[in-house]
């Protein structure tokens, strides 16, 4: 087994081991909010994405979903794919749960499938934290460029993790967490 799939191999059991307890995320997260038209999504994402109703969206590395469904909210013809497919399976039961329609799919981004790759998506999409798990990023950029129409637009909304655990007060830098 060559580096890159030991490496996703073991984020993917680690991403199996957590779904549950990401799946009892605060109860604004639940379908109920989705479908009442609800969305996480900052503004800035918003913003540089312009109107998505109607345009296909590949949302990279969605975890259990909730950007993903914050996309349908907007009009987006979204899919979004994780490497566990237990997170993949509570994301396609709160869309279920919501009325949403979304394509999930349980793939490792190095095999993103080769549908996905077909240059048949508006947008990609990965955020909050993704950029961390990939230990290879310009293999993961070609794949995500493939995914791309001509024209297509990546939409990188990212924070490293270290950022929860900092804070600023009168200039000085704290440890938070």
């Amino acid at each position: 087994m060559d580096d890159i799939r030991q490496y996703t191999e073991v984020n993917r059991r680690a991403w199996e081991e957590i779904a549950e307890v990401r799946a009892r995320r605060p109860v604004w997260l639940n379908a109920a909010f989705f479908a009442q038209g609800g969305s996480i999504l900052d503004a800035r994402v918003l913003d540089a994405a312009g109107s998505v109703r109607g345009r296909r969206l590949l949302h990279l590395q969605c975890a259990t979903g909730e950007d993903t469904l914050s996309w349908a909210v907007a009009g987006a013809e979204v899919t979004g794919v994780d490497i566990s497919q237990a997170q993949v399976a509570i994301a396609q039961r709160k869309a279920a749960e919501a009325g949403l329609s979304c394509r999930f799919v349980a793939a490792d981004i190095y095999a993103l499938p080769g549908e996905l790759q077909q240059a048949g998506f508006d947008l990609a999409y990965t955020g909050g934290g993704a950029l961390v798990w990939l230990p290879d990023l310009e293999r993961w950029a070609a794949i995500v460029a493939a995914a791309l129409q001509p024209g297509g637009q990546l939409i990188l909304f990212e924070e490293h993790p270290i950022a929860a655990c900092l804070w600023v007060t009168d200039g000085i830098l704290h440890i938070q967490h």
